[in-house]
């Protein structure tokens, strides 16, 4: 009975540790949180572009909530990805199309 004692004794001490581990870490994240908030003024940005603003928001926060790795993610990535290279592959089909006579070659 003596050792499970012991045990007890030490289980109570190192969550009095880790209690007061957590106590400093959460004191520093504040005091980060202050300092940031400090620095950076979000009033005029949300002031000039409100939209723009609520834009990043969002997008912060489905990064932050573990979204990049959704299918949904995947499939905006494939859709944004032939938006962008959907124009490219035409503009240089209608320059091969064209010949060498209107590319100035």
């Amino acid at each position: 009975m003596e050792q499970s004692g012991g045990r007890a004794e030490r289980v109570i001490n190192q969550t009095r540790a880790l209690n007061e581990d957590m106590r400093g870490l959460a004191s520093e994240i504040a005091g980060a949180a202050k300092e940031i908030k400090s620095k950076v003024d979000l009033g005029p940005m949300v002031q000039e572009h409100p939209f723009r603003t609520v834009l990043i928001a969002a997008g912060v926060g489905y990064v932050l909530g573990g979204g990049i790795f959704t299918s949904l993610t995947g499939t905006i990535v494939r859709v944004g990805a032939r938006a962008m290279l959907l124009p490219m592959l035409r503009g240089q089909l209608e320059n091969l199309v064209a010949g060498p006579d209107r590319r100035g070659a």
